[in-house]
Order: structure tokens, then C-alpha cells, then sequence
């Protein structure tokens, strides 16, 4: 698993750390010409984040992180992180999609606690459930298929 720049050994992550961490790191890279892989790599490391105290994900600091820098590329790039993350999926037969479908529902979930306070951080979770939403429908179709 990745380790969030500024996690504490008991999980917590102080966001001046994490902030100081980003934005240093996406200044280097800009410098250098490199800010689309600096987001992708990034993006994929901060997927890693941990679940909140209050079972709200990504934690505070990533919420804080997300508005501040206002970039959808790394916002794709975590909701790409989140979908690498998961790895190779199996099921049963006729289980169709229903392991998708809970996924997309705990990122709605997400979203609904985070929406008024953290916009675009709703909004990168609400797609990350809409793609599991296709994937699950796809799963349906692939079982379907196979049913006759």
C-alpha cells in the first residue's frame, strides 16, 4: 500500500504536511515539463488515502487537498487509482453485477456526507460510482449472455 506523505504511525495525516508535500512536488514538475505524469502518479498514490474516524472517504486532508488545487486531472487520476486499487474481481455465476453496484453505492454514500462542504471532491466520488454503475450493468449483460 502507498503511504500518504504527512501519516502519522497512528494513520492520521496532518494536511499542512500533505499540502506542503503536493505542491512542492507539482511545482518540480511543472519545472520540468511534467505535470500530467506528476498528477497520474500522484493521483494513484493518493487513492491509498485512509477511510475518516467517521467513515467519510478520502479523509479530511485529501478533502482539503482536492479543493485546494482544483485540478481534474488529479482528481481523474485518483478516481483511476481507486479503480486499479480494487485489482482482479471474482464472482459466481449469476452474480452479475451486484458487487459493483454495492461499490457505487458507498461512493454515493461518500459523496452525500461530503457534497456541501467539499464540491468537487463529491463530485470526483460521484463518478468514481457512476463508472462502477457501468461496470455493474456490464456484468449483468456479460451474465445474461451466458444464461442462454
Amino acid at each position: 500500500m502507498e503511504t500518504i506523505p504527512g501519516t502519522s504511525e497512528n494513520g492520521d495525516i496532518d494536511v499542512v504536511q500533505l499540502k506542503d508535500w503536493v505542491y512542492e512536488t507539482r511545482k518540480l514538475c511543472e519545472a520540468s515539463d511534467m505535470q500530467s505524469l506528476c498528477d497520474h502518479y500522484m493521483g494513484q498514490m493518493l487513492a491509498h488515502a485512509p477511510v475518516d474516524s467517521d467513515g467519510t472517504w478520502p479523509t479530511l486532508a485529501m478533502r482539503e487537498l482536492i479543493e485546494d488545487i482544483a485540478s481534474p486531472e488529479l482528481e481523474s487520476e485518483i478516481a483511476i487509482g481507486v479503480f486499479n486499487k480494487r485489482g482482479v474481481t471474482t464472482r459466481s455465476f449469476g452474480d452479475g453485477g451486484q458487487q459493483e453496484r454495492d461499490l457505487a453505492n458507498l461512493y454515493k454514500e461518500y459523496s452525500a456526507k461530503v457534497i456541501y462542504s467539499f464540491p468537487r471532491t463529491a463530485s470526483m466520488l460521484n463518478q468514481i460510482a457512476e463508472y462502477y454503475v457501468r461496470e455493474g450493468r456490464r456484468f449483468d449483460i456479460d451474465d445474461e449472455l451466458h444464461e442462454t
